[in-house]
């Protein structure tokens, strides 16, 4: 077989309509246009039409050359804030895991801002009390704390800090001094925990948004 048997036997590629009508648009304009000078008796009637044409091959034909950008949605945020203070092994373990779990439920409905914080460095309760301080001035509107020294850290925090509530994940200890913004969720059930967490920061967050500015 030849050459030029072997090109003509090679599958044809349909141009798209779409881009083949460019092109054919824009010549039969410049025909339009050339014609028009070459016959100046024309009427202006024709020469209007004619005009009107290559104006409309400019005009609707679209810019292929150049990619349309459309900027993604932005999600607002409630002004409202809960952080998670846990151990140093973060939300890998349970139940930070789970608690981590019910505050991102909470937030798709309350859209208010999630933070986690694990506690690193020296494993020590006045090393944890400085993270959980670090959490309150940074504007946390509720504190879930997930581990025995970030617990043991946010018993104090609820006296240093009374506008904060605290919720104190799986303790499993007895609380001695009871405090209004202070609460312990026992228990070491993943759905559980993740539940309870969702229901307590749904609750925190209306009752937040629907107190009096007095209050």
């Amino acid at each position: 077989m030849s050459k030029r048997n072997a090109r003509n036997n090679l599958p044809r590629r349909t141009p798209d309509r779409k881009h083949a009508t460019l092109p054919w648009l824009r010549k039969t304009a410049a025909h339009a246009v050339r014609a028009f000078r070459a016959h100046p008796r024309w009427s202006t009637g024709t020469g209007a039409a004619l005009t009107g044409l290559a104006a409309a091959a400019v005009i609707i034909l679209p810019n292929h050359g150049q990619a349309t950008t459309v900027d993604p949605r932005t999600r607002v945020f409630a002004n409202y804030r809960a952080c998670l203070l846990t151990g140093p092994e973060g939300i890998s373990t349970q139940p930070a895991q789970a608690a981590w779990t019910g505050m991102q439920q909470a937030a798709n409905t309350t859209n208010e801002r999630v933070t986690t914080q694990p506690v690193t460095g020296t494993q020590t309760t006045a090393n944890a009390t400085i993270y959980l301080n670090t959490l309150a001035m940074q504007g946390c509107g509720i504190i879930i704390t997930a581990g025995t020294l970030p617990d043991q850290a946010a018993r104090a925090g609820a006296t240093a800090f009374p506008h904060i509530k605290f919720l104190a994940i799986g303790t499993g200890m007895t609380v001695t001094t009871k405090s209004e913004n202070f609460t312990t969720l026992n228990g070491t059930d993943p759905v559980t925990v993740s539940s309870n967490v969702d229901h307590a920061l749904l609750d925190d967050f209306q009752s937040h948004t629907t107190a009096s500015p007095s209050r």
